[in-house]
């Protein structure tokens, strides 16, 4: 359960939502079969709807008096930056359970995503960006305390 009272928390689980949203409407503009440059910003913010839930719950199961030094971490690249991997380790170390399912939903996101997706033009799978989508929503809602699809 995210600790929603901590504004980092908060924050975070607002950007994982709008990244969502967002991923979710650029997906109605690719086309059905087929490469598309909109396909490629899907999986870009896939990619940040993951990373924006796994800092939310970082954040939750960090000490308040410690938020402040992990957005740091968070903000260098050679602490945590944009690594995904290195987000669930952290859990991982807090004793935070990710149930495998939610855990393969990650690694294929991590396959398809990555933060230099910002600087592509290139065209990518409909298909691709429709499963790294459904990955990401599902991750979200997990991280919600919702039912993840899967």
């Amino acid at each position: 359960m995210l600790a929603l009272q901590f504004s980092m928390v908060n924050a975070f689980t607002r950007a994982g939502l709008m990244h969502r949203d967002a991923a979710k409407l650029l997906l109605r503009g690719c086309p059905q079969n087929g490469f598309s440059t909109l396909a490629t910003e899907v999986i870009y913010l896939s990619g940040y709807v993951a990373e924006c839930g796994l800092k939310a719950l970082l954040v939750t199961h960090t000490p308040p008096r410690h938020h402040e030094a992990m957005l740091n971490r968070f903000k260098n690249p050679r602490e945590i930056g944009h690594n995904l991997e290195r987000l669930i380790d952290e859990l991982e170390r807090r004793n935070v359970r990710i149930p495998e399912k939610i855990l393969a939903m990650t690694r294929r996101i991590r396959r398809q995503w990555s933060p230099q997706l910002r600087y592509s033009a290139d065209r990518r799978a409909t298909k691709i960006a429709r499963s790294t989508f459904a990955d990401a929503d599902g991750f979200n809602r997990w991280v919600n305390g919702e039912k993840a699809n899967a």
